[in-house]
């Protein structure tokens, strides 16, 4: 039995002394493994937890490497990359203001997106962006911009073009008076800004990132009531320059000319309480009416003279004689009304109460008797146009028997007249002569046929020359009874000096008349 189980032999306890050291030294590098694995996972998850608040490594966001970083940090970085913001205003005279980014409070910030690219990392894989040199991580955001509206608002209300003292309003087109002549002054822009429109359409621009606002084209300028083209305030203007147009100038007989025109023509206007001149028609009219009465005074104060153009012996100038130095005052107003409503340039004789009122020859007219006693002839003309003419025989050259000269008109017809001289101590007439046409125009001396008159015409007027009347022959004076009224002048003439004789052989007193 004793050679079964042998006795260890001396060196087997030393043996067994190292294999226990062996076990210590491997229980002790089991320990330390132990400690060193527990030690990398404590270090992997530190970093994988680390990995929760910043970015792997090789990870960029719009081309910044963000590795490391946490997300406050990365969007400093990304918004570091936008640009700045400003915006542009211009106003009127071309003036300019630049709102920038710090007057109105304006950033940029992708921190949203951001910390969605960093909850979208798996913290547990970060070992994978160390080992591996060709992973990178690339991501791209959006920079939402923001700015502060009550900063911006703030920095509007500063601006130098909407303080009061600067803005001024504007002013509406007007009418005026300059030189007799109405005229519209344009109206003037200002700058006075509705201040409240204004920050709104400019919070808007901000708002969609315009770079550019022009306050000008905005509907934020306080704007006239009335321009310079306005269709109401043109009209009116039109119709007061109308009103005042006209240009009638007056021929007064040997007084020269009065001239009505706009000088005078405005002081008719009245003016309201706003100083706009208006046409008021019924004072309108006492005017017209005031100017013809006056018209008709000037006539009558006129000297005692007339031009008349003669047939064949050009311009003469007579005395008025009977004919009416006055304006028919009825004819002159409608006349005168017409061509100050149509807004007439004439040049005129007033509106005489007699003639044809065409106002040609000095204001005669166009109709008219022309007797030229130094050639014993008389022409009568109707409307400009020679009607008749015919010989006469008229007072003898003696300063008690010659007609008169002047501008006269008959005043009368009567036929089968007896026309007497003087009367004598015995009853009897120096002449009694009878006529069967009388058309009286001064003093007792009319056209009348004349029997006893042998011929007309010539030199027999300065031996067998009337008492002063104009005498023709009896068909002539049945004619010229006919048709001859009260309204046509007579314009008595010697175109040479009257050949005055103190004494003459009368021969038959008969042919006296």
């Amino acid at each position: 039995m004793e050679e079964l189980n042998p006795q260890m032999p001396e060196g087997g306890a030393e043996e067994s002394q190292g294999i226990k050291t062996a076990k210590k030294v491997i229980k002790t590098i089991v320990i330390i493994l132990i400690i060193l694995v527990a030690a990398a996972a404590v270090y992997y998850l530190y970093l994988s937890n680390k990995y929760k608040e910043v970015f792997f490594d090789n990870t960029t966001i719009n081309g910044v490497d963000v590795s490391g970083l946490t997300v406050e940090e990365a969007n400093e970085l990304v918004i570091a990359l936008e640009d700045d913001y400003s915006i542009k205003l211009q106003f009127r005279g071309r003036v300019y203001e630049t709102l920038d980014g710090e007057d109105m409070g304006y950033g940029h910030d992708a921190t949203e997106d951001i910390e969605e690219i960093l909850k979208s990392q798996v913290p547990v894989m970060w070992i994978k962006s160390r080992i591996k040199e060709d992973v990178s991580y690339d991501h791209t955001v959006e920079c939402v911009d923001f700015y502060d509206r009550a900063k911006l608002v703030k920095s509007l209300r500063a601006l130098p073009e909407v303080q009061r003292d600067y803005m001024k309003e504007p002013t509406d087109a007007y009418m005026v008076l300059e030189d007799n002549h109405f005229v519209i002054k344009p109206e003037t822009e200002g700058n006075y800004i509705d201040v409240e429109t204004m920050i709104k359409d400019i919070t808007a621009a901000v708002d969609a990132r315009e770079t550019y606002y022009s306050v000008m084209r905005s509907d934020v300028y306080h704007k006239p009531a009335v321009y310079e083209d306005d269709k109401e305030l043109n009209l009116r203007a039109q119709e007061l320059e109308k009103t005042i147009s006209a240009e009638i100038t007056y021929q007064i007989p040997n007084s020269g000319t009065i001239t009505l025109d706009r000088s005078t023509l405005v002081e008719w206007l009245c003016i309201d309480d706003e100083g706009n001149y208006y046409k008021d028609q019924d004072i309108w009219d006492t005017n017209v009416s005031a100017f013809v009465s006056n018209l008709s005074g000037v006539l009558a104060s006129a000297p005692n003279i007339w031009e008349f153009d003669t047939t064949g012996m050009g311009t003469i100038t007579l005395d008025f004689g009977t004919y009416p130095r006055y304006a028919d005052m009825d004819e002159e107003y409608k006349m005168l009304s017409g061509e100050l409503e149509r807004g007439d340039k004439v040049t005129r004789s007033p509106y005489m109460d007699i003639g044809d009122r065409s106002q040609t020859n000095h204001g005669i007219g166009g109709t008219y008797i022309e007797a030229d006693l130094s050639r014993q002839h008389v022409w009568i003309y109707d409307k400009g146009q020679l009607l008749k003419e015919f010989d006469v025989i008229s007072g003898r050259p003696e300063k008690k028997y010659y007609t008169v000269p002047g501008v006269f008109y008959i005043f009368a017809k009567d036929r089968e007249r007896h026309l007497r001289g003087p009367q004598r101590s015995d009853g009897s007439y120096e002449w009694d002569a009878f006529v069967n046409y009388w058309m009286p125009f001064y003093d007792g001396c009319g056209f009348h046929d004349a029997s006893w008159q042998p011929v007309f015409g010539g030199d027999w007027w300065l031996s067998r020359g009337s008492h002063g009347c104009v005498n023709i022959s009896y068909d002539v004076a049945q004619w010229m009874y006919d048709w001859v009224d009260s309204s046509v002048p007579l314009v008595i003439y010697y175109s040479s000096p009257i050949p005055f004789r103190d004494t003459v052989d009368h021969g038959n007193t008969e042919s006296g008349t």
